[in-house]
């Protein structure tokens, strides 16, 4: 069964540098190993010291990359992504051409990046898949990852952090109740 490795998080924090790294120690021990970056910043193979495309490419023996283009995704998967948006609008009530005029939708990198996720799982090539993901839209953007913005939080999380400063901005919730015991 094939493994899929994930690392994600903000940039500049060493994703690239850890899923490099993971591949390596992985096709080292015999294991086909797939490495692709989701990133639109890529630098998967500069950590290498090879050019990587949107197709993958062999690195070494029993390591593969990759490094996903959105307008290689949507020419390779639009017609699957198209069928399926416009099936769901037409399930809807919309008619066959407003469907189709409507399954442009933005997003559409991140669904090819998951289509490839998915077609190296199945395809049975590679024992492990190592993802080094893009940034999520939010990471470092502030309020969304440091917690301080209350309105977006559960009400007894809001006041918890109002009454308890001492516990730091960047405790998760599963921390706070494990401080609190």
């Amino acid at each position: 069964m094939t493994r899929i490795l994930l690392y994600t998080g903000k940039g500049g924090v060493g994703k690239t540098s850890v899923a490099a790294a993971t591949a390596i120690h992985c096709a080292d021990r015999g294991l086909r190993t797939m490495v692709l970056s989701t990133d639109i910043a890529h630098s998967l193979g500069d950590a290498f010291g090879v050019e990587l495309g949107p197709e993958p490419t062999e690195i070494s023996p029993n390591l593969w990359g990759q490094e996903s283009d959105v307008f290689h995704n949507v020419t390779k998967y639009w017609g699957r992504i198209q069928e399926y948006a416009a099936s769901v609008l037409r399930w809807r009530g919309l008619d066959d051409v407003m469907a189709d005029e409507m399954t442009v939708l933005p997003g559409m990198d991140e669904v090819g990046s998951l289509l490839w996720i998915a077609e190296h799982h199945d395809s049975g090539d590679y024992d492990v898949v190592v993802v080094d993901a893009a940034p999520p839209l939010y990471a470092g953007s502030g309020p969304l990852v440091d917690g301080e913005d209350r309105a977006h939080r559960p009400p007894d999380q809001q006041a918890d952090r109002a009454h308890h400063p001492a516990r730091g901005r960047h405790a998760h919730p599963v921390e706070r109740g494990l401080r609190r015991r």
